[in-house]
């Protein structure tokens, strides 16, 4: 079942934000990774059931 509502975020970093997340007892839907939009981007679901998805421009 899909989320009822979804937030996307940017963040100065990716990773620790979904580490936090985890560590938060989220599920990871996708870990981070370097898009080939130019973001570092990842997506969890929360314990509440909504969807985040974190960003940040990648470096260059």
């Amino acid at each position: 079942m899909e989320p009822p509502l979804s937030f996307y975020l940017y963040v100065p970093d990716v990773d620790a934000s979904y580490n936090k997340a985890l560590a938060a007892g989220s599920n990871s839907i996708m870990a981070p990774d370097d898009m080939f939009w130019g973001e570092r981007y990842c997506m969890v679901d929360d314990i509440n059931g909504f969807r985040w998805g974190f960003g940040s421009l990648q470096k260059k």
